[in-house]
């Protein structure tokens, strides 16, 4: 066997790779099959090219050693894998801690062979820990198994699980190409934006005053206005969010009615930074709230998907 770049014998384990048959025709002409078999680990991006000769005795008959005859020629191609991992909902790097989390790795090969069947396997790595993220206890993974009709193409494979338990995690997607059981193509980089996803933790912080004291004591009164100040981290600028809040009453802990109605604001808004703040406004009549305290509920949605809450009565 010869490698073809070189035109040098091709070394497995540092020895020529080399195969003989001694026969006995019964025709003048005829056929007959030459195996190799030897270690390929190292055949990547080579070409080998079978030199042959026919031996009577010691003496050379004949032979066929043509660098470029693609008739003797095997091509073991490097295979190139590139991939890009979105969260399936906001289609973006980053998405948010949720039951049904879906990750798309949309998969990029080149220098498949047309016409075989390849599996390409990935597994979700912790980027802290550099170990497959579990839930559940179990690994996640996925695997498709395809046909690529070209050379180069593209597959895509989706992880779906519970992600409920992902906030403050960065997932990598590794990935692995099969023909058959052989692995021939990798890519397991950590460090590798495009294979990552970010699920950062998403945190509210109010701070609700009186719009006329400016200060968390106010006068009951007819028409009152109460401008909470929502400071939230963690969201993807330009995605469009929803801000809701509600009045609770402290001593009660049920919602606070005024003329046997809830206190409601909703605001819809989109950041152009992750971190930042907005103002929701309640106002409402108050004649009636002489030795009440009255605390703010906030949610935060992305779309349908409730990301972000702040409940506590005790919140001074």
């Amino acid at each position: 066997l010869m490698d073809k770049a070189s035109g040098e014998p091709y070394l497995a384990g540092g020895k020529q790779v080399a195969a003989e048959v001694t026969f006995t025709p019964d025709k003048s002409d005829g056929t007959l099959e030459l195996t190799f078999t030897f270690s390929g680990t190292g055949l990547t991006g080579h070409t080998l090219v079978v030199f042959e000769t026919l031996s009577y005795n010691d003496l050379e008959l004949a032979g066929h050693t043509e660098i470029d005859d693609q008739g003797q020629t095997v091509d073991y191609p490097r295979i190139y894998l590139g991939t890009t991992a979105t969260d399936l909902l906001t289609e973006t790097h980053q998405g948010f801690a949720r039951r049904d989390t879906v990750i798309a790795d949309d998969v990029v090969y080149k220098g498949a062979e047309p016409g075989q069947e390849y599996t390409i396997k990935g597994t979700l790595i912790d980027k802290d820990t550099g170990k497959p993220y579990l839930s559940g206890g179990t690994p996640v993974t996925a695997e498709k198994t395809f046909t690529a009709h070209e050379t180069d193409g593209n597959i895509r494979l989706e992880f779906t699980f519970d992600g409920s338990e992902l906030g403050g995690t960065t997932l990598v997607v590794f990935e692995a190409l099969y023909y058959g059981e052989a692995q021939v193509a990798g890519h397991e980089d950590l460090t590798d934006e495009g294979q990552s996803v970010t699920y950062p933790e998403i945190t509210l912080k109010t701070e609700a005053v009186d719009q006329a004291s400016g200060s968390h004591e106010a006068q009951a009164g007819d028409s009152l206005t109460i401008v909470d100040t929502v400071a939230y981290t963690g969201l993807i600028p330009g995605k469009e969010y929803t801000m809701t809040g509600i009045l609770m009453d402290k001593s009660t802990g049920t919602a606070f009615l005024a003329n046997g109605n809830e206190i409601t604001s909703k605001l819809t808004f989109t950041p152009q930074e992750p971190d930042g703040s907005v103002e929701m406004a309640y106002t409402f009549n108050g004649s009636h709230l002489d030795d009440k305290a009255l605390v703010v509920f906030e949610s935060l949605y992305y779309g349908e998907l409730e990301i972000g809450t702040h409940k506590d009565i005790n919140d001074a």
